[in-house]
This record gives C-alpha cells, structure tokens and sequence, in this order.
C-alpha cells in the first residue's frame, strides 16, 4: 500500500530490465511551456510537467544532470522533491533518477514537475523508464479546467524554502510546489501553464531605469523561453482563467513612471485578450509592496480593470493578495514564506469561486 521515493542516480533493482518510454509518447501529457527535440523535451518554467499512467512497482526517468530540481508526485500525493546535482559527478549528461519504487500493485499516475526556474540550468527529460513486466496505460484522464499564471519570482515561489529572510536566494531553496500557483492549480485540478520569472517585470525590471527594460515579460511572452527559442503556438493552451501578476518588480524599488507602467500594462492585457478570446484575465497585486508604492499598484490596476470594464469587456477582474508583515515568516530575501504562500493560495481560491463555479477537487 505505501510507497518509497529514492532520489539518486541509482536505478532500483526491481528495475533492472527495463522499457524507455521516450519522451515524445503520445500517452505522456505535458502541462506548459514545452520544447521537444529530437532527444529530449526541454522547459524553463517553474510548474512545468510531464504527467504518465503506469502499471507497476516502479518508475525512473533519464533527467539532465546538475541541472536543478524537480517535484514528483504520485497518485495524486504530496510533492517529494528531488536534486539532479550529483556530487563527484560533474557535467550535463542524462542520467537515470529512481522517482518512486516499491508501490503497490495496480495502476498508478505520476506527475513530474520542474520546482526551480530553470533559465541557467537549462533542465531536460530524457523518458522514462519502466520495468520490462510493466506497461505504459492509456493518457492520463483530461482536466477539464485549466489556468495560467503569469508572473515574477512572487510566483515562482523564489526563496520559499529558505527558514529566514536573511537568506540569500539559491534555487535550492525555490520550489514552486509550495507556492500559491501550484497550490491553487491543484486545488482544482486543473491543467496550468507557468511564464514567470525573477525580478520582471512590464516596463520595468527590478530595480532598473526609470525610462524602463529593454527585456521585460511582455517581450519574450509570445515565445517559447525567455532566451532565443521558437514562437509560442497559442492554440496549444487555452486557459479558463488568467492570473497576471506583475507590477512589484516595476515599483518596488527606485524611481518608477506610472505612466509608462500602465501604457505597458495595457498593451499587455490586449496582447494577452487577443490569445485568449473568452478568458477571466484576474490583474493581482502581490503581498511584498507596503505603503505609498502599494497604493500606487493598486490605484493603477484599478484604474486599468475600469478602463477594460468600460470599453465592453467585462471579464477582467481585480484581487489584492494581503501584504506581508512578517508574522508569518519570510522566505529569502524578504520573499513570501511557505505560510504568507499558503495564505495567497487561500485568498485567490476564494476569490477564483466567487467569480465562477470551481470548487476544489480535494
């Protein structure tokens, strides 16, 4: 009945005949940005994931080593993380990771996530591995919800795992299965999509210029990754609802232009309109601003839902997570702790309800 996670290098001996399951299988389904070449299925996004349905004891996957983390889940159970770094063994080669071993008899499904942002460590899935006795089943069961989350490093759980905010951030301690995203995407069990990285932001990165990014989201969103990669088709994923929130990394330091800001916000909202015909587009300010800076996100937002709301389109919404104090902790770097995330995930879940008709799965 129970099962046993062992992360490591090491392939398990139930396994030692094995079957590869490559990674372009028609019977794997992914959730995000996904890149396939004609070796592995590439991705940089925080909460992308690979999701397969097996028989068996039993189950590895050929992973890119030294090149961040991952979470594994099976059978719908809490997320166990799992390290590719390796120590004594330098380089990038694929190497076989044992994600789950002694299960018990019978069907199981298994979902296989990137927690970290993977910009520079450049992660890569290879396939899986089964025993020969074994079997590949059929898809995993559609969710028939689904949601994308746009975002900074508020989203990418940046820091999460870190027991201070004194600690300085290193991707060890990112995981984006602890973070109001994934929490909420799960709570409902719906399909996700994740663009969001560190410190981005609309017009303005953190901490930049005051006349704004030559690099923000807005500039690489129609593609694949954040670097040189392909034109993102947009009829690969089409979500029910929209979580944008950028806008912290814009303000939160230095001197900001407002106008610059929400000329950029809006082209934004259009952009993402234009994709996503019928969608809830919810515009979210973040917990980490306080004071005269908060009121100055909040007050432009509003104004730029009103702007939307005024011209006819009446799916754009508006939701302010709580600001941070500290009571309950924080992550590293002052970023929102496992608790204020928790708390996030809370408040955009009641909120999410009250403007449709999801209601948690579990």
């Amino acid at each position: 009945m129970g099962r046993m996670f062992f992360f490591s290098a090491l392939f398990c001996m139930s396994c030692a005949d094995s079957q590869n399951i490559l990674p372009t299988d028609k019977q794997l389904v992914y959730e995000g940005r996904v890149l396939m070449t004609d070796s592995c299925a590439r991705f940089e996004y925080p909460g992308t994931s690979v999701i397969v349905r097996f028989s068996g004891s039993c189950i590895s996957a050929r992973l890119r080593r030294n090149a961040g983390y991952y979470n594994v889940s099976v059978d719908g159970g809490p997320f166990e993380k799992l390290s590719t770094y390796s120590r004594g063994r330098k380089g990038h080669a694929a190497s076989l990771f044992v994600l789950a071993d002694s299960l018990s008899s019978g069907f199981h499904t298994l979902e296989l996530s990137l927690a970290n942002e993977g910009l520079y460590a450049h992660p890569a899935f290879y396939g899986f591995v089964l025993p020969e006795a074994n079997s590949l089943m059929s898809q995993p069961v559609s969710k028939t919800r689904s949601i994308e989350f746009i975002g900074n490093s508020i989203t990418c759980s940046y820091g999460v795992e870190a027991p201070s905010q004194y600690v300085r951030f290193s991707d060890s301690t990112e995981n984006f299965a602890m973070g109001y995203a994934s929490i909420t995407a799960h709570r409902y069990n719906a399909a996700m999509m994740v663009v969001a990285r560190s410190g981005i932001g609309v017009y303005r990165n953190y901490n930049d210029v005051v006349t704004g990014s030559r690099v923000t989201l807005p500039t690489f969103y129609g593609r694949t990754f954040i670097g040189k990669s392909p034109v993102w088709d947009f009829s690969r994923f089409s979500p029910d609802i929209v979580c944008l929130n950028l806008g912290t990394n814009d303000i939160s330091q230095g001197l900001y232009d407002l106008e610059k800001f929400k000329s950029a916000y809006v082209a934004f909202v259009k952009t993402l309109r234009s994709h996503y015909p019928k969608a809830r587009i919810i515009l979210l300010s973040g917990c980490m601003l306080r004071g005269k800076r908060l009121s100055a996100l909040t007050n432009t937002l509003n104004s730029i839902c009103l702007q939307f709301k005024m011209s006819g389109d009446s799916n754009i919404y508006r939701f302010d997570f709580t600001p941070q104090t500290g009571k309950l902790g924080y992550g590293a770097d002052w970023h929102p702790s496992a608790a204020q995330q928790l708390l996030m995930a809370n408040e955009l879940s009641q909120y999410i309800e009250s403007i449709s008709d999801w209601k948690p799965v579990k």
